[in-house]
């Protein structure tokens, strides 16, 4: 490729020969064709150069690391390649809708203001399809920390796409973290500006059978780590921090799995950044429930993005303003 992408699009990758071709698919029948697509193949053992190449795209960059080293570091690798001023996600597993890439540069040519956007999705597993949808609405910076501790809004690796530079002035992905990387970025992103969000469903999350989303456990420790790497969360959001363990706890007492709600119990009790007792769970739940409630509703209320111009010839604007 000679010509400069509008859009770089990278997708980390671990033994998913047998998805990855979907995903790659999703971006070929993109109507804005001037993107470049970044895989950054983590030490794979399965045929995933092969189907990379099977595709003769000069539009994908390839490149295979030596060994594993997990998927924040193969971002962050994908985010040292990228040429494009905007860079979005897309998991091997996930595929993006037809209008994903056009619509998206397209935001953020008319609003040079925001650094960073997050869109809505559909999430398909057993057979069914349910929808994540966000409110139309532009977040300050602490409209938007708010919004991440509380659970507030819908995020996903896939559904994230922002100027390059805002991404490495927040720091990159935390190589570290092994679950929450992306609301951990996105703390992190927050400090220096707010987010656009949009109620535009323009991607497809499928569940895999080794989806780190799937299991009950585990989620208290790598929430704990979080907020390690955070402390702020813990002295300014107690009740709401207090409110996320204990409604993980209370899942997975709900579901009869009395082991691994011991577990997620005596990981908060273990970590320095939580170690809410019984007493301060409960109390938390009821009052973090009802801080989440007005978070939603602050969120529902913040101003929308400025309409849409009528198009006068539909074309894509070739230069994306710096932030």
């Amino acid at each position: 490729m000679t010509e400069t992408p509008l859009i770089s699009v990278i997708t980390p990758t671990y033994n998913r020969a047998h998805v990855l071709g979907r995903a790659i698919r999703s971006l070929r029948r993109q109507t804005l064709g001037n993107y470049e697509h970044i895989i950054v193949d983590d030490g794979s053992s399965d045929d995933t150069k092969k189907i990379v190449a099977a595709f003769g795209d000069d539009r994908i960059r390839y490149l295979a690391l030596p060994e594993r080293r997990g998927a924040n570091t193969a971002r962050n690798v994908g985010l040292d390649m990228a040429r494009a001023p905007l860079v979005t996600f897309l998991d091997s597993d996930d595929e993006f809708r037809a209008h994903r890439l056009q619509s998206t540069v397209e935001l953020f040519a008319r609003h040079p203001e925001i650094g960073l956007l997050s869109t809505s999705f559909i999430t398909e597993k057993g057979g069914m399809a349910l929808k994540s949808v966000n409110t139309d609405a532009v977040l300050t910076s602490d409209g938007f920390e708010r919004a991440l501790i509380s659970h507030a809004i819908f995020i996903a690796g896939s559904a994230i796409t922002a100027r390059l530079a805002a991404i490495r002035d927040a720091g990159d992905f935390d190589p570290t973290l092994w679950r929450m990387q992306d609301r951990e970025l996105l703390l992190r992103m927050a400090r220096g500006g707010g987010v656009l969000l949009s109620s535009d469903i323009d991607w497809i999350k499928h569940e895999s059978p080794d989806s780190i989303s799937r299991p009950i456990g585990g989620y208290v420790q790598a929430f704990s780590e979080l907020a390690h790497r955070h402390p702020h969360l813990r002295e300014k959001y107690p009740r709401v921090v207090a409110y996320i363990v204990a409604r993980h706890i209370l899942r997975a007492l709900l579901r009869r799995r009395f082991g691994i709600a011991l577990s997620e119990y005596r990981a908060n009790r273990s970590s320095p950044a939580l170690r809410f007792l019984p007493a301060g769970l409960a109390v938390g739940y009821v009052e973090g429930k009802k801080f989440r409630r007005r978070i939603r509703e602050e969120v529902r209320q913040a101003p929308a993005p400025a309409p849409r111009p009528s198009p006068a010839g539909g074309d894509v604007p070739g230069v994306i303003p710096a932030c």
